[in-house]
């Protein structure tokens, strides 16, 4: 639960050559909102922490800070070479953004009180004018942003005859002649990545990106989890609120919303509490712009350089795999590990994170999946003469071998945190480092290829993040009930082959069982049929016949041996067939050796909304660095709208009405509204 104090007003302050440190701003009450590489605030919270806005207030703001940011853009043309996506400095290597932090305090104090603002905000909400095409385009978006150049005449303004342009792609010269210029038009310089970023795209699609120094991925779900309950109960509570008991539905989130435009006003009848917008202002010299080019220009050449691509594998997930006694986790880690080995034919290093949570303060483990056991199942599945039993063999001793591990890694027996925190200690006490840390074994257990981690459960469509190493890939899945889920990017590697690859090996390796069931399926029915056959010499009786298919007993009609029906009075006294009037019930997971289990190929509906949840502090509203922007009453009640059935891919979507089981996998759902904190600007240093 202590990561939770980390999760809202919390930033990542670069310190030059010095460790990087998590502050904490226990009194922040306003939130900051990116559009277009311009940076607006407005408080949502009152000081004693009731919510001071509605979604209609919400919608209002949100509305005018789109207009705001769109004319600003269309009258300016540095905002338009994002020259004022500030945001794009928080991308650089971390020494770099020190510098240039540094560089703007200094320059001007205006500056220091802006950066204040933004570190101090509850969250960053990043509205998007993207719209993703795919589920690959979402999940690239909510990884790094999305990639556009554009173009135009510098000695005229820009039209659809004097420009031209393409995604990942050259961009032609003028065709008029004139002098050629091109600036970042991509969602890429939309962002702030020192703090956690709740994403919105112009479709209404959603997600988060959050920094992970100060918590792990299962704090991040928690909050996903949440907000996407609070979702479904609220839309569940709005269409039973004619209902005698609609008061019997409760929320997961309880928030006190006091309305700063209606209430507490003061006796000119003016609000105590400001809730307009602002944009936030830099003074930004000359040589400051330069650096923000060559940080956009540095950050386009990565997300060229990456890939993301998500599979998913429809044909069975976690119902399938439990009901032929493997764990989920450790069948798709060896997926993964099958995969490569098929793709490259080596074993290579790869990670799972392990939560170490009943432990004070605990965080993770590193789990190492590529045992000997691991290489020897890669072994015999490329081996062609190896039998289907030897391959099942193979894959049931390194999965119970890799559950062994993971179960040894949450209970504080793993190896590789205690001995990088032994070389943390050593170098901080200047100490001097052992022969080992230099050993090529170190060096290797450290190069991670294959960086993978499990996080999510039916409120969330995708998850993914980027390969720790320029040779690996990046591989985030979800075991669902019924399906697969894996987002997997890479930079210059063959990341739709290692997909299709993987999605081949799951293919493979579900065959292999339902053969095994067909096989023992047949020979229980061959030895139905030779006790039958024996039965009619003795009795001379017809033998009721079984239906089944190449998949096995359909309908479990061989789960015992056929019975003989006595002669019929009304057929004459003649043996009259046994017929069956209406199929049997399916086996069950323990009478699968009769019978073969049906698989529902459905896929649950996802999605999530946007809430609100923090503490508050609010900086002095007479800097000279704010100005106020107009909202209309008049506008939409809602800023996310309602998304289609359509798979939307790696990201987060708000549901019409669905029914989800919060409680799965360990997820709590007692988060406390308000949750406690230490003093005022805690920090915590990242060493």
């Amino acid at each position: 639960m202590d990561q939770f104090k980390a999760l809202f007003a919390t930033s990542r302050i670069p310190i030059k050559n010095a460790k990087d440190t998590i502050y904490v701003f226990d009194k922040s009450n306003h939130i900051a909102v990116l559009c277009r590489g311009s940076v607006y605030y407005f408080q949502v919270l009152w000081p004693d922490g009731h919510v001071a806005v509605d979604e209609t207030d919400i919608a209002d703001i949100l509305e005018a800070i789109q207009r705001h940011a769109k004319e600003e853009v269309g009258t300016s043309k540095d905002a338009l070479k994002g020259q004022q996506s500030i945001g794009v400095l928080t991308s650089l290597p971390r020494n770099d953004w020190a510098e240039a932090r540094e560089e703007l305090t200094k320059h001007s104090p205006q500056n220091a009180e802006s950066l204040k603002i933004i570190d101090s905000a509850l969250f960053v909400l990043v509205l998007d004018d993207y719209i993703p095409q795919n589920k690959h385009d979402a999940a690239a978006n909510m990884l790094h942003g999305s990639y556009l150049l554009k173009g135009y005449g510098l000695d005229h303004e820009p039209n659809a005859a004097s420009m031209s342009f393409s995604q990942f792609g050259g961009i032609d010269r003028p065709a008029d002649g004139g002098t050629f210029s091109d600036y970042q038009a991509g969602s890429c310089c939309n962002r702030w990545y020192d703090k956690l970023q709740i994403i919105v795209c112009a479709d209404g699609t959603a997600g988060i990106n959050f920094e992970h120094s100060a918590i792990d991925g299962h704090t991040a779900l928690r909050f996903v989890s949440d907000v996407y309950a609070e979702t479904v109960i609220s839309f569940a509570q709005s269409i039973t609120k004619l209902v005698a008991a609609h008061d019997m539905i409760p929320n997961v989130i309880s928030a006190k919303v006091v309305r700063a435009a209606t209430t507490a006003l003061d006796h000119e009848g003016r609000a105590t509490l400001d809730v307009f917008p602002k944009k936030i202002h830099f003074d930004i010299p000359e040589r400051m712009h330069r650096r923000i080019y060559h940080a956009e220009t540095a950050l386009g050449d990565e997300i060229v350089a990456s890939e993301t691509f998500v599979l998913e594998f429809r044909d069975y997930g976690k119902s399938f795999i439990t009901t032929n006694q493997l764990s989920p986790d450790s069948y798709v880690q060896m997926s993964m590990m099958l995969a490569y080995y098929k793709l490259y034919g080596r074993i290579v290093c790869a990670y799972e994170p392990v939560l170490t949570k009943n432990f004070f303060h605990g965080r993770t483990e590193a789990m190492r999946p590529a045992t000997m056991e691991a290489k020897t199942l890669c072994e015999v599945f490329t081996d062609p003469m190896a039998t289907p039993q030897q391959k099942i063999s193979a894959l049931r001793t390194a999965t119970q071998v890799h559950s062994k591990l993971v179960k040894d890694c949450s209970q504080g027996f793993g190896v590789d945190r205690h001995l990088f925190a032994l070389k943390c200690i050593a170098d901080k006490k200047g100490l001097p480092t052992p022969p080992f840390y230099h050993s090529k074994p170190w060096k290797l257990l450290n190069h991670t290829i294959l960086s993978t981690s499990n996080c999510g459960n039916p409120s969330i469509a995708g998850f993914g993040f980027g390969p720790v190493v320029p040779d690996g890939l990046g591989v985030g899945y979800i075991i669902k009930e019924n399906q697969l889920h894996y987002s997997i990017s890479s930079k210059h590697r063959q990341t739709r082959r290692y997909a299709y690859t993987l999605e081949s090996v799951l293919k493979e390796m579900s065959q292999l069982f339902l053969d095994q069931k067909k096989d023992s399926v047949g020979a229980s029915l061959r030895a139905a049929d030779d006790a039958a056959v024996h039965r009619k010499h003795l009795s001379n009786t017809l033998i009721p016949t079984i239906s089944y298919d190449s998949y096995g007993d359909m309908w479990g009609e061989s789960s015992g041996p056929p019975s003989v029906v006595p002669p019929s009075r009304k057929n004459n006294g003649q043996p009259q067939q046994q017929r069956c009037t209406q199929p049997p019930a399916l086996a069950s997971p323990d009478e699968q050796t009769n019978g073969t289990s049906m698989q529902s190929l459905s896929s649950p509906l996802e999605g999530m909304g946007l809430d609100t949840l923090g503490q508050n502090n609010f900086p002095s509203e007479s800097s000279q660095d704010m100005e106020v922007v107009e909202t209309s009453s008049s506008l939409p009640r809602h800023i996310l709208r309602r998304q289609s059935s359509k798979e939307v891919g790696s990201v987060l979507r708000v549901p019409s009405i669905a029914y989800t089981k919060l409680s799965q996998r360990g997820i709590q759902i007692d988060m406390p509204t308000k949750p406690t904190r230490d003093s005022f600007h805690r920090h915590q240093s990242l060493d």
